[in-house]
């Protein structure tokens, strides 16, 4: 009876050291898992902010162009604006020389 009672002790240490070896090699496994997962979502998350510097730094490209057409406009505008004030004040001073010279007659 002893002998079977220390035989029945023996097979549930052997059977808790074989659930203890199991529980931890699933531990290591979840453990092992939930890496791969931050790596997978840090991964993910480095890839979404590389496409979000992307499209900033194209956006802020276009806006820049459009800035910079704007300003060659503008000066070309301005040119413009100052011919035909050039123009204007030449027509103005002829219109004072003919109503000058009408007076005159």
């Amino acid at each position: 009876a002893a002998q079977a009672l220390e035989e029945r002790e023996a097979s549930a240490r052997k059977t808790e050291a074989t659930l203890k070896a199991s529980l931890q090699a699933e531990l290591e496994s979840v453990y092992r898992l939930q890496e791969v997962k931050q790596k997978k979502i840090k991964c993910e998350y480095e890839e979404r902010e590389r496409e979000i510097r992307f499209e900033a730094q194209e956006a802020e490209d276009a806006l820049r162009q459009h800035v910079s057409t704007l300003e060659a406009e503008g000066a070309r505008r301005a040119d413009e604006l100052s011919e035909a004030t050039q123009q204007l004040a030449l027509l103005r001073q002829k219109l004072a020389e003919l109503t000058e010279e009408r007076d005159q007659d």
